[in-house]
């Protein structure tokens, strides 16, 4: 999915940082890349939230993310586990 814009709570992005020592301005291009989305139903956040996770130089993340009319807001950026690797790859396989 393409989005006209991008954008993020400046305080989530440096907690974000410190906590994952990822950037949300260092992972854009990952969605330039091929995605294996799921709906994030974990919790009642009141929003509808989309777990993604793809690859960007030759690691594994894992991003969620939140539609706010054509924007996607950046909720949090992590390098993906062992488990949620190996399902992204099963992912690309199976496409």
């Amino acid at each position: 999915m393409k989005f006209d814009s991008f954008e993020w709570d400046e305080s989530k992005r440096c907690s974000n940082i410190e906590k994952h020592n990822v950037d949300f301005e260092e992972i854009l291009d990952l969605f330039d890349t091929s995605l294996y989305e799921i709906p994030d139903n974990r919790r009642g956040y009141g929003e509808k939230r989309t777990i993604a996770f793809g690859e960007l130089e030759k690691q594994v993340y894992c991003l969620v993310y939140t539609l706010r009319g054509k924007s996607c807001r950046l909720i949090s950026a992590r390098r993906a586990n062992e488990r949620k690797r190996k399902a992204y790859y099963s992912f690309l396989k199976g496409r």
